[in-house]
């Protein structure tokens, strides 16, 4: 997790519609359009597809970032996400995808918020949901996260709350110990292994994260079976189910917040009750590796996160309202500067003054600006031309300093020639001062020898 931090990551924000200004109004999509636009994150690419087949894209042509357009038809807006999501992270390897919708806007940090999150380790992220005040007068049963995500029931034994995920086997906790031995094969084992339930937790802090569950479910399930088959005749159905509550009873004692999480997002989704935001969702590369890549399969929201709930991916509900509908901001002070535009009109002369002198205005601060980035370049030239006046100069001393190495070393070895020479011929001279010496003595011993023997004759 500390590693993605420092990781780079492609983003795209996704963008579909079809007919739009025929189910929306022009000052929502813009609104919408310029809170993309000006997110405090800024580094995503925007892939489009228009699906009624046609050119026509919701963005100015002038944009800072890069866009990707598509017109091709689908009959559902699901099949047209669906097309995104595979060009997205299937054919152009982006790591994230933000889900926009064109009737809502965006908080400004929403891409940053979720982000930081895909960056902590959660594969997809959605928020708290605004409820317009537009839908509430709607008959609808209109789901609201908040009040989800901070359900609780309540122990009148234990004096405590547990979340909903926890319900079912923290009453039978209590109530296993009042039913009778032997009525019921599966709490008795349920008996057993909360009686011995230290021995099912021994290996609990190896398998502290989420993505570790299975392999604690697995250890769960030997441990069960080494412990219990040779006296039971333990059917795979019973043993998965025994497994799975007391995995639920050991997580719920450790009260791992991470964990929990996850399983009471899990939960909500099972029971039907969808807790993801789509106005709001981000999705992670992760996600694509466990989904339908036939779009067709992808049909309801419910369905695709009953779909990834079954897997290990995290899932994470930022517990802030990152979107609203354009509608609830149309108060009182809309009208008032509708009333202003009016009298806009009346003055058009004194407006189009002003707009002429803001367009000169913004002229010379371009003038200024190109000024200003031509006199950068001539003193980046003038630096770059001493930094490698510099870089030369180094180079020649450098050479310099190797020669003088050189010659130093040439006459340092023809001075230990010389002395070689000297030396060898000091002792040849020796040598030949001593022959000398040798034979000058022969020469006189030989003489005496001789004149030793003429006076002998004599």
């Amino acid at each position: 997790m500390n590693n993605t931090r420092n990781i780079e990551l492609k983003c795209a924000a996704l963008v579909y519609h079809k007919n739009i200004f025929d189910i929306y109004q022009k000052k929502w999509i813009s609104k919408c359009i310029d809170s993309v636009l000006h997110q405090s994150f800024t580094q995503f690419d925007i892939l489009e597809l228009n699906y009624d087949g046609t050119d026509f894209s919701v963005f100015p042509p002038d944009i800072n970032y890069k866009k990707i357009f598509w017109n091709k038809s689908f009959n559902s807006h699901y099949q047209a996400r669906g097309f995104l999501l595979h060009k997205a992270f299937h054919e152009m390897k982006y790591d994230i995808i933000f889900n926009v919708q064109l009737d809502k806007f965006y908080h400004l940090d929403r891409f940053k918020y979720q982000v930081d999150e895909i960056k902590r380790g959660y594969d997809i992220i959605s928020s708290v949901n605004h409820l317009s005040q537009k839908n509430k007068k709607e008959p609808q049963n209109l789901l609201n996260i908040t009040e989800y995500l901070e359900d609780k029931f309540y122990c009148e034994q234990c004096k405590c709350s547990y979340p909903p995920v926890f319900r079912q086997i923290h009453q039978l906790s209590h109530n296993i110990e009042n039913t009778p031995k032997g009525d019921d094969l599966f709490l008795e084992l349920l008996r057993h292994c909360f009686i011995n339930i230290e021995s099912l937790r021994t290996n609990f802090e190896q398998f502290d994260k989420f993505e570790k569950m299975d392999d604690y479910r697995d250890y769960i399930t030997n441990t069960l079976l080494k412990s219990l088959a040779t006296k039971n005749n333990l059917d795979i159905i019973t043993l998965k189910k025994l497994c799975h509550y007391i995995l639920l009873f050991i997580l719920m004692i450790e009260n791992n917040n991470d964990i929990t999480e996850q399983l009471n997002i899990r939960w909500f989704l099972d029971k039907n009750i969808n807790l993801i935001e789509n106005a709001c969702v981000c999705l992670n590369r992760n996600v694509w590796n466990h989904m339908f890549e036939n779009n067709n399969n992808i049909t309801k929201d419910i369905q695709l996160w009953k779909i990834l709930s079954k897997t290990q991916l995290k899932f994470k509900i930022i517990n802030k309202v990152l979107f609203k509908y354009p509608e609830d901001t149309e108060t009182e002070t809309e009208t008032e500067s509708e009333k202003n535009i009016s009298l806009y009109h009346q003055t058009d002369n004194i407006f189009i003054q002003e707009i002429l002198k803001k367009k000169r205005f913004q002229k010379e601060l371009e003038r200024e600006e190109r000024k200003r980035r031509r006199e950068a370049r001539k003193i980046n030239d003038i630096q770059k031309k001493i930094q490698d006046k510099e870089q030369h100069q180094k180079y020649l001393e450098q050479l310099r300093t190797k020669t003088k190495q050189n010659e130093y070393k040439t006459i340092k070895e023809k001075q230990q020639l010389m002395l070689k020479k000297n030396n060898d011929e000091t002792q040849i001279n020796s040598e030949n001062r001593r022959m000398n010496r040798f034979h000058q003595k022969q020469i006189r011993k030989q003489k005496l020898n001789k004149q030793y023997k003429e006076i002998n004759l004599d």
